[in-house]
């Protein structure tokens, strides 16, 4: 027989195997508890700390509505140029690639009174 198989009582499982699960059930569910409030902690602290491109830091005489300063993020030319060629033509506007300016769509315009249903 296994050391860690208790064996079967002719009423049930043995009562020390019933205490052990009761007391693992327990701590698995008072961890979980623990590590999602942790999380959670650690995500609003970073939300309202960076948010908006934005360092913003606890200070008793804050300028802003939460009582901090807020510094904000500087980027070289360098840097913006770097993200735009990274990016292809994601940032190119119609001008930019050659196209001629044109609605946002191919269909044809209707006035908005002609649809069915506007009040005159």
């Amino acid at each position: 027989m296994f050391p860690w198989v208790l064996p079967r009582r002719p009423g049930g499982i043995a009562p020390a195997y019933r205490a052990a699960t009761k007391i693992l059930s327990e701590h698995a569910v008072s961890a979980g508890a623990l590590a999602t409030s942790s999380w959670r902690e650690l995500w609003q602290h970073l939300m309202v700390s960076f948010i908006d491109g934005s360092i913003k830091t606890p200070s008793a005489g804050g300028t802003e509505d939460c009582g901090c300063t807020s510094e904000h993020v500087t980027y070289t030319a360098a840097w913006k140029e770097k993200v735009v060629s990274d990016a292809g033509e994601h940032y190119k506007t119609p001008g930019d690639l050659g196209a001629t300016r044109r609605a946002h769509h191919d269909k044809p315009t209707i006035s908005q009174l002609a649809i069915k249903g506007v009040l005159r």
